[in-house]
C-alpha cells in the first residue's frame, strides 16, 4: 500500500462525533479511545501515511508520525490532532479538524461503532488479573516483563482495553500489530498468545525489530533489549 501525503499540521476542529463510553472516564476518555482503535481497528490505526516528521521519546529517540492513528492521536512530542472531553455523564466529545483526510473519518466513524457496540472496559481488571495469576502459574520462571506483555494482550483481545502492568514493551506491541482486530475469548487469548513459538514467548522476529523501531517500546526484557541493539 503506498503511503498518503498528510498534512503536518491542520489547525482547528470542526467535525465532531459523540461517542457513548461503557463508564464515565474523564480525562482518561482519549487513552480509552485511542487503545481501542489500535487494538480493534488496527488496519486503519496503522494505515501508513508520510508526514516528514517525527514525535521522540524522552531520551531523544524519533517517533516517526507515519500512521493515521499517531497522526490523529498523537506521540511523545507530537500534539496529534484529536480533543476528546468526558466532563459529565458517559459521553465523550471527539473533535479533529473537518478537512482531515476521509481516512481519519473512517478511523473515527468505525471507533464509535466499535464502542458503542461492545462493553470493551468492564471486567477488563478481572480479565488482566486472571491472566497475569495464570501465566504465573504456568511459566513460573518466565521474566516479569514477558508475563506483563501476557496478561495486557490477553486483556486486549479479550476486552480492546490495553495497558495494565507496565509497558507497552516490543512483545506487547508485536502482539497487537500481529493479534489486533481479533475479538478473543479468554481462553483462546491464551492459547494464542502462550505458544512458545509465539511473539511473546518465542524468538525475537521481524516484526519485533519493526515494532522496536517504530513505536514507543519500554519496560521491556533486558535479554531482548540487547539482541534487538545487536
Amino acid at each position: 500500500m503506498k503511503a498518503q501525503k498528510f498534512p503536518v499540521r491542520l489547525h482547528g476542529y470542526g467535525a465532531l462525533v459523540a461517542i457513548r463510553l461503557p463508564e464515565p472516564m474523564g480525562g482518561s476518555a482519549k487513552v480509552y479511545l485511542r487503545n481501542v482503535a489500535k487494538g480493534r481497528l488496527p488496519k486503519l490505526y496503522h494505515t501508513p501515511i508520510e508526514t516528514g516528521i517525527s514525535g521522540h521519546t524522552d531520551s531523544g529517540e524519533e517517533i516517526p508520525i507515519n500512521s493515521v492513528g499517531r497522526w490523529l492521536f498523537g506521540t511523545p512530542g507530537y500534539m496529534g490532532h484529536v480533543r476528546v472531553s468526558n466532563r459529565e455523564g458517559d459521553v465523550a466529545n471527539v473533535e479533529f479538524p473537518a478537512d482531515s483526510p476521509s481516512v481519519v473519518h473512517e478511523l473515527v466513524r468505525h471507533l464509535k461503532e466499535s464502542v458503542e457496540g461492545v462493553d470493551a472496559l468492564r471486567g477488563s481488571d478481572n480479565v488482566l488479573e486472571r491472566a497475569m495469576r495464570l501465566i504465573q502459574e504456568r511459566r513460573p520462571d518466565a521474566s516479569m516483563q514477558k508475563k506483563a506483555a501476557f496478561a495486557n494482550s490477553v486483556q486486549t483481545l479479550v476486552t480492546g482495553w490495553s495497558g495494565g502492568y507496565g509497558g507497552p514493551s516490543v512483545r506487547e506491541h508485536a502482539a497487537s500489530h500481529q493479534h489486533g482486530g481479533k475479538q478473543c475469548t479468554f481462553e483462546e487469548a491464551v492459547r494464542i498468545l502462550i505458544a512458545d513459538d509465539g511473539v511473546i514467548f518465542g524468538p525475537i522476529t521481524d516484526l519485533h525489530r519493526m515494532c522496536w523501531e517504530d513505536e514507543y517500546c519500554f519496560d521491556d526484557d533486558p535479554q531482548d533489549v540487547a539482541e534487538l541493539e545487536s
